[in-house]
């Protein structure tokens, strides 16, 4: 069994808000880039090819996390579940002296825009594991889970157009809040959730990252906003920094 460092989930969202100090977040230039790209680059694209990306994903393979995570995802939500090996990706976040990873699998047998992420760091010690799930019911509706380090964060019913339905954001204290009346949505996540739905990232994956980042996305394009949105990669990175611009 992988065992998740202690007190990275407190710091890291600071920290690379810390990163973000030192580059444009709000312009074309926060894009994602490849790895042969400069080397001040704080998010930098790790190409497939590349032996560092083999090196990554053994060390993922080699943690259990993979196994851990899909044994955990087939007995809470469907047994049909499954890891798309080939469109697997990672992207390095670099600050300092210091570096990290996270290695996104997108989900077989879930909606549009499911991943499962592991972070991991330089040494090959996983850090987080996040879980962004979608599945269709029946009538229609998303059924629509965020898990941090298999604890559930967000679950929610929603609608294919993006609108809540029913459902709970889970707080650290224990308590949930009831996002069901949460149907307002403010006008700077509003533009955000209508680029992104240009860039062809799933509505129900756009509501649940935004009840998530709501802290930093509140009203306006903050450092803690694209630190929440870029860490779970949605829309493969770029639109991020693209939507970011054109909502500021």
């Amino acid at each position: 069994m992988f065992r998740i460092s202690k007190g990275f989930s407190k710091g890291f969202v600071s920290l690379v808000a810390i990163i973000f100090l030192c580059t444009s977040i709000l312009s074309q230039s926060a894009k994602v880039t490849a790895a042969s790209a400069d080397e001040d680059q704080v998010f930098t694209r790790i190409e497939n090819n590349q032996d560092i990306a083999s090196q990554i994903y053994q060390q993922v393979d080699e943690s259990g996390a993979l196994e851990q995570g899909l044994i955990q995802m087939h007995k809470e939500f469907s047994k049909k579940l499954s890891y798309d090996m080939e469109k697997k990706h990672i992207l390095k976040v670099s600050s300092f002296d210091s570096e990290f990873y996270f290695v996104y699998y997108p989900l077989l047998g879930g909606e549009n825009s499911s991943n499962y992420i592991i972070t991991i760091n330089s040494d090959g010690e996983v850090l987080e594991t996040q879980l962004i799930l979608g599945l269709k019911n029946k009538n229609g509706q998303v059924h629509s889970i965020i898990q941090i380090n298999g604890v559930t964060k967000i679950d929610a019913q929603v609608s294919e157009t993006g609108k809540i339905i029913s459902g709970y954001k889970y707080l650290p204290d224990g308590s949930k809040i009831d996002l069901a009346p949460k149907v307002g949505i403010q006008s700077f996540w509003s533009c955000m959730n209508n680029c992104l739905a240009s860039q062809g990232v799933a509505a129900w994956a756009i509501t649940v990252l935004g009840i998530l980042c709501a802290a930093g996305c509140a009203a306006t394009a903050g450092l803690a906003c694209y630190a929440c949105l870029a860490a779970a990669d949605i829309g493969a990175g770029a639109a991020v920094g693209y939507c970011l611009a054109q909502c500021d």
